[in-house]
Parts: C-alpha cells; structure tokens; sequence
C-alpha cells in the first residue's frame, strides 16, 4: 500500500493514541496498577465489598503500584471478567467452580487450605498474560501476608490463617514414638547365648517400623506362657521399634529354653537366629510351632507353620532347614515364598536368603503387577528379577485350567522386562491349538514395545482384511506406532503415528499413512499433525494440518459419518503472545479441495492479528478496544493480494441505578487493498446502543444434593446503526470485506437457573442447570422502505436451550422460528446425552433443515447406545437415519465379551452408498490380557 488517505491516516493516529494512552503506557517502568475481582455469591474469599476493599488496599501498600477492586455478582461473571474481557488481572474462585474450567486458561497464584466454614476453599488466579515481573510481586503478597500484623488481621476476617502456593501446603512434623524393652543377658546355656545374640542382631537396626495393618502372626508374647505366639495384635497406624517387636519375645523365650533340652518339642516356639557381625542390621525373624537348634553346624529345624523373614522376603513352609552361617534354606512341604510382590510356591524349594537365589520343584509363580501366572517342573531365581522355568507356562488367567495358556520347553523371565520361551504352545482350555518355535512377552507394569493385537474382517468393498501394529516406546516421554493393514480389493496400507510430551507442554501427536493400489485402484495417502505448546518468551504455538491427495481416501477409510463425505482438508497453524490486555496472533491457512480446484482457493498465508482487549480509559467512563488484521490472500488462479482490516472502538459503560447497564459504543471499519498492483480502502462508521438488566433471586432447595437455586432473568435491547456506503468497486475475498447497511434493533431474553451444592471437601460447586435464551433481530430499513418487496423486518426467532439437570444428563437445542409464512421451523438442531457410573449410556443427535428455506434440506438423526447391562457382554449400537428420503446411512452393531485375561471384539457395520450397493464390513479382535493392547468400542471398552 503506497499512500495512506486522509481516513486512513485518521484512523491510524486514533489507533496510536489509544494504545499510547492505554495498554503502551501500562509499562514496567510506569507500574501501571492492576485490577483484583470478587465474586459477592457466597462463593468467594470475601463476603461484602467492604472485605474486598480492605484486601485490595493491603495489596496496594504491599506492591507500591494502584491496586482497583472489581465485584461481581457471580463467579461466571467473574470469570469472563478474567480471561475474556480482561477486566480483571487477578480474581479468587472457588475450588469447586475451578473444577469445572480449563486450568490453561489461568495462572495459579495462592490457595488457602486451612478456612472457617464461612470461607471456602479456593485459589488466587491471575490471568494468561501478566506481566511476569508483576506476577511473582502479586504472589509474593499474598504467600506473605501472615508475616505482618496488618495482614494476620485481615487474614483473621478472612477466615483463614494464610496462604499458601497452590499444590503445596503446611509441613506437619510427624512424631515417632519408641518403646524400649531391656533384654536381660544370660549365660546358662549355648541356646541362651544364641537367643542374647540374636536380640542383638535385631535391636542394631535403629529406624522405626509404622504398621498400618496387623500381621496375622504377631512376635509379642502372652505374659502367661512367653514361648507361645502371641493373641494380641498392633492397633493400625501404631508407631513401634524394631526393639519392641523382636526383643521381647526373644528375651522372654531365654528364661524358658534354658531350662530345656535342645531336642525337646515347645508348643509354638520363637526365635532369632545370629549372624555374622556384617549383615547384624539385616534382621532374621523364624517362626514355627516346633524348633530345634545344633550348635555344631549352628543350624535350625523348624516344623509346623514354619515362617522366616528377613527384608521384605517372607518364605513359609511346613518343614524348615536353616543354616544360620550360610543363611541356605531347605524348605518342603507347602513351600511359599513371598518377595516383592512375587510369589513363588511349590513342594520343596532350595532358598539363600543372603544373595535372593534359589530353586523350587513343581513350582507356580505369581506376579501382581499384570496378574501373571507361571507354572513348571523347576523354577530357578537367578537373581532379584530373573527367573528360569522348566517345562512351563504362562498365562494371565486364574484357575487350574486356565482360559487360555502358552506352554514351553524353557522360558527365561526377567520382571519389568520380557519372559522369552522356545517351543511354545497356545493353549485353550488346556487343548494345545497353536505352535510356535519361539514367542517373548512383556512382563512389565510399564509401556512396553511389542505388537499390539491383530484385527481379523471382510468388506464386500474391501475384501478380506488384516491389521497388525507395532507400538514402540522411543522415551518415557515419546511413542510411535506402526500399521500395517492388507485389503484385497483395495491395496495395502502402511502408517505411522508419532506422539510426544515435550517440555513446556508441547504436546502433540503426527500421523501419516499410504495406501498402495491393488487391482487398479489408485495409491492414497494422508498426512496429519496435531501440536499445542509453550515456546520461549511467553509464545504459544498450535498446529492442526491434515492433507488428502484424494476425496476416496476419506470414503474408504473415514472412521465416522463425518469423514465419509469430506470435500477439503484444512490445515491452520497459530503463533500467539499476550501482554496483559494486547494480543499478537500470527496465522496461516492452507485449504485442499477434493471436489474442485485448488489453484482457484484462497489461502491466507500468512495473517497477522492485533487486538487490544476492551480497557478503561482512565478514571473515566470510557473503554477503547482494538480488532486488526493485516492478511496476505493467495491462490494460483484469480484475484488475490493484500488487505488490512481495522476495527477500533470507543465505548462507555454507564449504570443509573442498580439494576440497568447502558453501553453506547462507536466502532469504525477500516480496509485497506493491495490488490494487482493497485491500492484501495473504504471506512465505515458503526454505531451502537446496548441496553441490559439482571434480576436474581435464590430460592432454598434441599433436594437431590441441591441446597439452593438462583434464577436470575437477563434481558437485553442493542440498537445498531451502520450506513450505507457503496462498496461495489472492493474486492471481496471473506465477509469482512462488505459492511452492509444496518439500522435495526436485537433484543434477547436469557432465563437462567444455577444449582449450588456442596462437595464432599464442604466447598461450594455451582452449576448451570437451565438456560433459556430467546432473541430476534427487527430491521427499521425494512420496515420503513420495504426494500426486499416482502415488508418482512422481523427475523427469525432463536431459541436456545441447555438443560444440565444432572452431570450424566444433559440436553442442548438450538432452533429458528420464521415469523412469516406457514413454516413450522427453518432449523432445529438437538444434541442429547445420558450416562451411568456402570458403562451404560445414550447420545442422540437430530438435524433438520427446511426444504423451503435451504436447497440442501436435511432431516438426519444419529443415535448411539452403549450398554453393560449384558455382563461380560457389552453392547455397542449406532444408526444414522435419513428422514427425508427414508433410509438408513450407517448403521453398526458391537459386541465385545471380556473375562479378566481375555477379550473379544465383534463388529458389524452397514453403510449407504449412493448408486451402489451397500458396503458391509465385519471386524473380529482377540486379545489377551498382557499381549498387547487393544481399544474396544468407544470410551470404557
């Protein structure tokens, strides 16, 4: 654009002084002042203006800089205030209304977690786009306030004694308390030196014990007869030393096995065996109904309920050998041994407890963590996680003939890794059906790499098919998975799909996936990415680009109703950065068309946009706001080039009296082109009027969880005036290149009903349980110079409806009433869903356009239904039907049966294809638990 006009010079100096009197001059070396909201509904820190005052001033004297107070009567209204209007730079909300918002949208600041019943929990939040430096000083405040006199007053009105950073809060000291228990020393045998020895193995471990649950087999003994195990138990959550729950036992057991023969049976006796001076802090605990020590080998023979412990590793049997030196064990008779979560059980077992390895014959092992079982002839533990077995299987199904199973000569497991096994077997019901010569499996809690379940169909479109996958894990923060489909009427298909969790949250997931042609069918491909992140400097960048070579790819493999008849692919990419209330939006669009051409589509690449979000204009009355664009329009064929769109505007906003709001506002549209080389602008003015009202009143409940409602009525008038100006000789590349004449009157009524509740941490949740809003548009042009012929200046009515009686139960419609005519309806569109805590649910979804009105009319209804009412079956069905011409477009029926190790996945689906016959597919997936993954139909399968 060469030479600016004399409007456009004007509209660019009021743009330059807005910005200099206003957002410009909010600079840090100015310490421009912020704005502080409440919500005066109960929900909020405050309870009355005054208390926001008074917080407000605080924060004034704290940060040197103005601080105003904004009440509200609402927290919706609050929160509008806060992200969408910026009115506010900071605001307090109720954890429960927190709930129930995006936390992006919101920088946290300070919570309070000790409050009266009067304040209710919540959090200071400021707003996306603060400046940083005034954010940590407002912070700072706040954490801070309980360090000085003023502000531990103020925080006592409050309700609360401080506040505290949000995920973080006070640090309570947890006393230990210990109960010593002298051991007496004795000296009148072998056995009483071992016992003395022993309570000095266990009483050099110095740490504390909390149990949580009692044992089953508890170590203190009955005060009448100290060599029996003990009735008595720990009460949960008692702290105790190690001391007290070895030590006595073993010091009330010397007295007694004194006087006794080494080889003479006792009715549940206890002892510690020694060690050498080394491994003193790693404690041995034995337990048996009979047991006898030689002091020639220093071993023990423990019979009848025999129990040793030592770290974590319990090992239970009904006969014992222990060599106390050595630290082996030889073990038969109902051998079971515990160890982090494994078990590991059997006939007899040879065990060390010192280095963790040992062999067990006719063994069955258990791992918690994936629910695996493995069984065979010999097991042998190498070491902490590795394990050999011998003529075994493996399965992840409970019971002695399991569901399924595989079998193997030999299988190598390593926990948090994979068991790999030669000459394997799939078995079902213990009938050997498949074989392979070798086959590993992940026998981890974590992601593993591996294939996923295969998917086995037939189309009469697509002919037999196959799916398999490969997931990978490439780091804890990245994945990939690779696909691989065969259809053999259509070609093959290969894909990879990438995700990433990066640093910043940029989080963001790629796919691309290429279709080779078989029997003349063409090749296809198609090429998606999503990304949403944070960059250095405050930038926030979104990506969201999808490319088709071809409409057919979307016909053959569109995975719902609104891919089937895609006709473009769009692919936008946005780069954004806030300064308090300015905005800077970089944007770029690329559009393919799969019907026509792309040469002749219009492309914005790039767009550049710049608003400044409605501000007060000093002390005074007055708001400016600005809305710009400055746009690169390009396609290969027909008219493009360059245009700059600017919307300033100046409003007031002024209240006589409590209850009416009146808005006056003066905006103008200013364009300007570069289009072939040559240079063009019009401005239009645009002038308005908006009158509005909110009446409230609460009404006490004390049903369904509900304790009160609040209806409140909004109603609302807008008067619009924009003249008419030619603007034939414009080009026209999108609607923001015609401003036509407007000279009529909006007027709109919203009926809303707010249920409070309380949740179970006794905060306040509100939620919106009705809303009813009506509007119409009347056109005074119209009616005075009845310039469409019709004397028609009454539109249509809206009607707009969401009911959320429940949050399982939720009902949207939104429709166009004509005024004129017989019609009953122009548009109605309705969006219905109801769900249970058990897996049922029901969603439907009607759209109608009247044929009088739209050359494309439409009469469709899509209804889904998942249902668990059939377990171990769930139930999926969808329809998508045509009214109009009476005729079903999709219909599909799910099953899936699951037990605990297994699961399949049947589908059928029937979908309508103009001028051909319908295509028919079904879809069967096996899958075992611990073999992959698979997803079932829908959410919760």
């Amino acid at each position: 654009m060469r030479n600016l006009s004399v409007g456009a010079t004007l509209s660019m100096l009021l743009i330059i002084g807005m910005l200099l009197w206003g957002p410009l001059s909010q600079s840090a070396v100015a310490q421009p002042g912020i704005t502080v909201g409440f919500a005066l509904d109960g929900s909020g820190l405050v309870s009355s203006a005054e208390q926001a005052e008074a917080l407000g001033n605080y924060l004034e004297s704290q940060l040197s800089i103005p601080v105003k107070v904004h009440n509200f009567t609402a927290e919706e209204n609050l929160y509008d205030g806060l992200i969408h209007l910026h009115e506010v730079d900071a605001a307090w909300l109720s954890k429960g209304f927190l709930n129930e918002v995006p936390a992006e949208d919101f920088s946290p600041l300070a919570t309070n977690l000790d409050h009266s019943p009067e304040c209710l929990p919540g959090e200071f939040v400021a707003r996306q786009g603060l400046n940083a430096v005034l954010l940590q000083q407002l912070r700072a405040a706040l954490l801070g306030m309980h360090e000085n006199s003023s502000g531990r007053l103020l925080l006592s009105g409050l309700g609360t004694s401080r506040f505290f950073s949000p995920g973080q809060g006070p640090v309570i000291a947890e006393s230990q308390v210990a109960t010593e228990s002298p051991l007496s020393q004795q000296d009148n045998s072998s056995l009483a030196q071992s016992a003395v020895e022993s309570r000095a193995l266990v009483s050099t471990a110095q740490g504390r014990v909390k149990t949580t649950e009692p044992e089953n087999h508890e170590l203190a003994p009955m005060a009448e007869n100290p060599a029996r195990r003990s009735d008595q138990t720990l009460s949960p959550s008692t702290t105790v030393s190690n001391d007290a729950l070895v030590a006595e036992p073993v010091a009330a057991a010397i007295e007694e096995l004194a006087e006794t023969a080494v080889e003479q049976a006792s009715d549940k006796e206890i002892a510690a065996s020694p060690a050498a001076e080394s491994d003193r802090k790693e404690q041995i605990v034995l337990v048996a109904d009979y047991l006898a020590y030689s002091s020639e080998d220093d071993s023990y023979e423990a019979r009848g309920d025999v129990i040793l412990r030592q770290k974590g590793v319990e090992l239970k049997s009904g006969e014992l050998l222990w060599q106390a030196v050595t630290q082996d064990v030889a073990a038969k008779g109902n051998v079971q041994l515990n160890d982090d979560g494994t078990e590991v059980s059997g006939e007899s077992m040879q065990y060390n407890m010192a280095t963790g390895q040992g062999q067990v014959r006719d063994g069955r092992m258990f791992v918690h963590q994936g629910n695996f079982h493995i069984s065979g002839e010999q097991i042998e533990k190498r070491s902490q996680a590795d394990y050999y077995v011998q003529h075994g299987s493996f399965t992840t199904c409970d019971g002695e003939v399991p569901d399924w199973k595989f079998s193997a000569s030999e299988v190598d497991v390593t926990l948090e890794g994979y068991a790999r096994a030669k000459h394997v077997w799939f078995h079902i019901n213990d009938v050997p059906v498949l074989y392979t010569p070798y086959m590993a499996f992940p026998v981890k809690s974590e992601r593993e790499s591996g294939f996923l379940t295969p998917s086995f169909g037939y189309s009469n479109y697509k002919g037999a098919m196959a799916s398999l996958s490969w997931y990978q894990v490439i780091d804890r923060n990245m994945d990939a998975t690779i696909y691989l489909d065969y259809l053999s009427e259509l070609g093959l298909g290969k894909g990879l799909e990438y995700r990433y969790a990066l640093a910043h949250q940029n989080n963001g997931k790629a796919l691309y996936y290429n279709v080779t042609g078989l029997k003349g069918n063409p090749n296809l491909y198609y090429l998606k990415w999503g990304h949403r992140g944070n960059l250095a400097g405050g930038w926030r960048l979104m990506a969201d680009a999808e490319y088709a070579d071809d409409q057919l790819f979307f016909e053959e493999f569109g995975e719902s109703s609104a891919d089937y008849n895609r006709d473009k692919t769009v692919s936008t990419i946005m780069l954004q950065r806030n300064w308090q209330k300015l905005n800077l939006v970089g944007y770029s669009r690329y559009i393919k068309d799969l019907e026509g051409d792309t040469d002749e589509t219009l492309q914005r690449l790039p767009e550049l946009g710049f608003s400044v979000a409605r501000y007060r204009l000093g002390n005074t009355p007055l708001y400016a706001g600005l809305e710009s664009y400055a746009t690169h329009f390009y396609r290969k064929q027909g008219e493009d080039g360059e245009r700059l769109f600017l919307k300033p505007s100046v409003s007031a906003v002024f209240k006589p009296g409590s209850w009416l709001e009146v808005v006056p506002q003066v905006a103008l549209y200013q364009r300007l082109y570069n289009v072939d080389d040559k240079d063009n602008e019009q401005a239009v003015p645009e002038f308005s009027l908006g009158l509005a009202t909110h009446l409230e009143k609460d009404f006490a409940v004390d049903r369904w969880g509900i304790q009160r409602i609040q209806h409140s009525v909004e109603p609302k008038v807008v008067y619009t005036y924009v003249p008419e100006v030619s603007q034939d000789d414009l080009p026209l590349f999108d609607l923001y290149d015609r401003n036509e004449l407007q000279n009529d009157i909006s007027y709109a009524l919203v009926n809303r009903l707010t249920a409070r509740s309380t949740a179970a941490d006794g905060s306040r949740i509100y939620r919106e349980i009705f809303n009813l809003r009506l509007s119409q548009n009347y056109n005074i042009d119209e009616a005075k110079n009845n310039r469409s012929g019709e004397n028609r200046p009454f539109s249509d009515v809206r009607v707009e409806l969401d009911v959320q009686p429940t949050r399982k139960i939720s009902l949207h419609a939104e429709s166009l009433v004509p005024v004129y005519g017989n019609s009953l309806l122009r548009t109605l569109t309705i969006g219905a869903s109801a769900r249970d805590n058990a897996g049922n649910s029901v969603n439907v979804d009607y759209s109608y356009k009247n044929v009088d009105f739209y050359a494309v009319a439409t009469d469709y209804l899509k209804v889904q239904l998942d249902t668990s009412l059939l377990k171990p079956v769930y139930a999926r069905f969808e329809e998508r039907y045509d009214f109009r011409d009476k005729r079903e477009l999709e219909k599909l029926v799910g099953l899936e049966y699951r037990s605990k190790c297994w699961s399949i996945l049947l589908s059928y689906r029937n979908r309508y294809r103009e001028n051909e016959q319908d295509d028919q597919e079904v879809m069967v997936t096996f899958v075992l638990a611990g073999i992959g993954m698979n997803q079932g139909f829908g959410s919760g399968f």
